[in-house]
């Protein structure tokens, strides 16, 4: 249900955004997320920036030059013999995403403001998620990596083909088609991450790990943006470690940043706990509404038969008709009733025993019910 109604606010807002004429104010608004990263940059795969102007084209020839790769087969003639087949492909550059975590993307925004320099880090960063991919991915050949600093977390889109230069499969063994690895899913990995640091209440968290299993288990191996994900969080570990171990000031800072994530996210589940809880309270409503329109529904029927049998003195089938659409709602309702009195008596039996306890031990009422 959450997920729903994210998604329906996601499209909400998309469509407010796409509403938006741009113009030059706001193509070139001067406050940043990052002050030192500024709007990001994207990356070749050995951490060289493209130039402006330069990284359209590249992508565009790579487009052109990748619309096919050679497989070997040897169906067609019936000789036997391997030879060359063109295999095309639609669209063969694809993009992933690999964010930082919420509490890491508010603490280098802690830090940044406090006059840390976090270009090299980012920079680093970004080539060990193109280096990482191509070993969690074996279909993968890194094209860029895009470092997106101004929207959302800190993110990394990796562009990657599956196809070489010379146009053969970068993963001889997939043969036809892609085979492409399954992928955790933003959403999943930054619960699993939530879990980890400690913030993600146990009844969200339970079945997590059976989640990523089963995904896991589409392709033999761990998603590849789940384990790229995990490098990420060991990096940025160690650079804020080494950013802030000779200054007292910055250790607070990042102290600060935790404790406002802490208050943020259980703000944000102790709201979500409240809405499910009106959501069911709505769900029990509508169970008392269909009740009463159920109750409804045999009252009518009972006058018809009834009103039916004095027209066509038929009292014998009215009698069948009638036990006929009552017994199953009677049955319903009796076992209901058995429940609700098993209850209370066992309500009033716990509470005659509390009585008599109070009453030996001298604290009870001072007169005792029969």
């Amino acid at each position: 249900m959450l997920s729903k109604k994210d998604n329906a606010k996601e499209a909400l807002i998309k469509a407010f955004a796409q509403s938006i004429d741009m113009t030059d104010e706001l193509a070139s608004l001067p406050e940043y997320k990052f002050k030192s990263i500024g709007l990001g940059w994207v990356l070749k795969p050995d951490g060289s920036e493209f130039m402006d102007g330069e990284y359209s084209p590249f992508m565009a020839t790579q487009r052109a030059n990748l619309t096919h790769y050679l497989r070997l087969t040897d169906r067609g003639d019936g000789s036997g013999k391997l030879k060359w087949k063109k295999q095309r492909v639609k669209d063969p550059i694809l993009k992933d995403t690999v964010t930082v975590s919420g509490l890491m993307d508010r603490i280098l925004k802690a830090l940044d403001k406090a006059g840390c320099n976090l270009a090299p880090v980012v920079r680093e960063l970004a080539i060990l998620v193109g280096t990482k991919w191509e070993e969690a991915d074996p279909n993968a050949r890194v094209l860029s990596v895009a470092v997106h600093a101004n929207a959302g977390c800190l993110h990394f889109h990796p562009s990657h083909t599956r196809i070489t230069e010379d146009n053969k499969l970068v993963n001889p063994a997939t043969k036809r088609g892609n085979n492409r690895v399954a992928r955790a899913g933003v959403a999943l990995i930054a619960l699993l991450r939530l879990r980890k640091q400690g913030y993600l209440p146990k009844r969200y968290a339970d079945n997590l790990k059976g989640f990523l299993k089963k995904r896991s288990q589409k392709s033999g191996t761990l998603p590849p943006d789940y384990v790229v994900s995990c490098y990420v969080d060991r990096a940025l570990d160690f650079a804020v470690w080494k950013l802030t171990k000779d200054s007292e000031y910055l250790k607070g800072v990042v102290r600060d940043a935790n404790r406002e994530y802490e208050e943020y996210i259980r703000e944000k589940y102790e709201a979500q706990d409240l809405e499910l809880g009106m959501m069911a309270e709505v769900d029990r409503m509508k169970e008392i509404r269909f009740f009463l329109k159920e109750a409804d529904e045999v009252n009518a029927t009972v006058k018809n038969t009834i009103e039916t049998a004095e027209r066509e003195k038929t009292y014998e089938e009215a009698y069948r008709r009638l036990v006929d659409r009552l017994q199953p709602f009677v049955d319903a309702r009796l076992e209901k009733a058995k429940k609700l009195k098993k209850r209370l008596c066992e309500d009033a039996r716990l509470k005659k025993e509390k009585i008599e306890r109070e009453a030996r031990d001298n604290k009870g009422p001072e007169f005792m019910p029969k």
